[in-house]
């Protein structure tokens, strides 16, 4: 069996993270009576969290964050996907304004 690379243990655990925050907060809004629970409730949280968990792994990754710290930021940055994707926006088009202007 081959033996896995640091860094692709790293994307693994990324992808790991991000998708047990999906389920998490599926589960989550589920027994709250937020969502009815059907298949593409389901898939809407988990592709939330999987793309804010890959952007939170990039950027970090970008900053030279510690791989550590990386992890536990996808995890609580990727549940609750579509609230963590509206605070990023609003951050990413405000330093885009900034560098426009200047």
């Amino acid at each position: 069996m081959p033996t896995l690379l640091h860094g692709e243990l790293f994307v693994y655990a990324v992808i790991g993270f991000a998708i047990l925050s999906g389920v998490g907060t599926f589960l989550n809004r589920k027994r709250e009576g937020q969502i009815k629970g059907g298949f593409v409730d389901f898939l809407t949280e988990v592709v939330l969290a999987l793309v804010v968990g890959i952007s939170v792994a990039c950027v970090a990754d970008s900053w030279d964050v510690e791989r550590g710290v990386t992890c536990a930021a996808v995890l609580v940055l990727s549940n609750n996907g579509a609230e963590s994707l509206v605070s990023i926006r609003k951050i990413v088009i405000n330093q885009l304004r900034k560098l426009f202007q200047s």
